[in-house]
């Protein structure tokens, strides 16, 4: 279950890079996030990579629905999952709907 729920500021622009600052677990996680669209499977993919510079997790697909950190949990990044805002009836967000018919909600995961 999601806990302390906070919408990612993203856009449909291709090849977006950004730092934020998660709150998990009473702690502010630094992270910057990548996020490219692939043309020839046609979904976003995220980068993840800790203060320190150091990769965290690369090409992670963004899928709807689930946790997509859930084989992740022993990086501690939490709870992070694709919401489809307007029914679109997609499986995951195209080139031009990440940020508009599709959010990226990440928080801690409650269990």
């Amino acid at each position: 279950m999601l806990q302390n729920p906070y919408v990612l500021p993203v856009t449909s622009q291709p090849n977006q890079t950004f730092k934020t600052v998660l709150p998990l677990w009473e702690h502010n996680v630094e992270l910057t996030i990548g996020l490219s669209f692939r043309e020839v499977p046609g979904y976003w993919t995220m980068d993840i990579t800790g203060k320190d510079g150091v990769m965290l997790l690369s090409n992670l697909p963004l899928l709807k629905g689930g946790n997509l950190l859930a084989q992740y949990g022993y990086l501690g990044l939490g709870y992070l999952t694709v919401v489809e805002v307007n029914p679109t009836g997609a499986e995951y967000p195209g080139a031009s709907q990440l940020g508009s018919d599709f959010v990226l909600v990440w928080g801690e995961d409650g269990g």
